[in-house]
């Protein structure tokens, strides 16, 4: 990350920054009171100054500076990480966050940029049509309990072709059998993941949702049209599972805070709890969180149940 440090004082004629673990930019000229620092890796590192003042006398002082872990924003598209998402305009774009703590503290927040200038979203994965065809730079921004922010970018071309839309049950439970129907009167292709097409009659078909991811706990029904739109439209069915599977760590230290989650499946309940009455849990604003605690070390169990 790339940070700026100030010397404030009276009657200083030179001031000369050094810096261990990163990169100094040229302060320009003198008295230099500010300097920005590009700093490196992870670890150690040293911002070293001396001060000369009016009179003739000078003054040295160095700050430590430790380098944490930032996060690793990574964005998806269904469930897989992409460089370049294609579709046809007016049609909504699920995004997947992939991301990750990159080995530092809990991410807190998400900030979302779909680059169209339309209002950003703190979502966890949101979606979004675009209304006009164009190539767009979406953005994702993670911030961890440390205020460190990264970014990642990824690219979605919009095509003017005419959309289809598929119209579906919102919420669906495992093991059911579904009918999904696209509105294009040429008929197309389909394809399903986390479920089996159990029948297709061109522009229907009944899905049966039997084997969806349990870590990510929803399933995409895809259609391309033979002459409309060209790209999939791809529509995520959030589908509640009966043994979801808790995302977070499997070790970690004392006396730090570490997030944990079930799929954020809508209008789902959750109630979380834990073997061990030292071990603090915190909800979040999102009812799949939790944020972990532990006092001391051991082992314990994390529980979730849903309704």
């Amino acid at each position: 990350s790339q940070v700026k440090y100030t010397v404030a004082g009276p009657n200083i004629t030179n001031v000369q920054w050094s810096v261990s673990g990163g990169t100094l930019q040229p302060p320009g000229t003198q008295p230099a009171y500010n300097a920005t620092v590009n700093w490196g890796n992870a670890g150690n590192g040293a911002v070293s100054i001396t001060i000369t003042y009016a009179n003739g006398t000078q003054e040295s002082a160095t700050l430590c500076i430790e380098k944490i872990h930032g996060p690793e924003p990574v964005i998806g598209h269904l469930n897989q990480h992409v460089e370049i998402i294609r579709v046809c305009k007016n049609t909504p774009v699920y995004f997947d966050n992939l991301s990750t703590n990159g080995g530092g503290s809990s991410i807190i927040h998400y900030l979302w940029d779909f680059g169209d200038g339309s209002p950003t979203s703190s979502l966890f994965e949101p979606s979004h049509s675009y209304t006009q065809a164009g190539t767009y730079e979406v953005t994702l921004s993670a911030t961890n309990e440390c205020n460190c922010t990264n970014s990642r970018r990824v690219i979605v071309e919009v095509t003017e072709s005419i959309p289809v839309s598929i119209a579906c049950k919102s919420v669906v439970c495992e093991g059911s059998k579904e009918t999904y129907t696209a509105n294009d009167p040429c008929g197309g292709e389909w394809e399903v993941i986390g479920g089996t097409i159990i029948s297709n009659t061109g522009t229907q078909i009944e899905v049966r949702w039997d084997h969806v991811d349990p870590a990510d706990g929803f399933g995409y029904v895809m259609y391309r049209s033979k002459c409309g739109c060209a790209e999939w439209t791809t529509v995520k069915i959030p589908v509640v599972i009966s043994a979801g599977q808790i995302k977070g760590d499997a070790v970690i230290c004392t006396d730090k805070q570490y997030k944990y989650s079930l799929p954020q499946w809508p209008t789902t309940s959750v109630l979380w709890s834990t073997n061990d009455p030292s071990v603090q849990l915190s909800y979040t604003p999102h009812r799949n969180e939790i944020m972990v605690k532990a006092s001391q070390s051991g082992t314990f169990e994390i529980r979730a149940e849903y309704v």
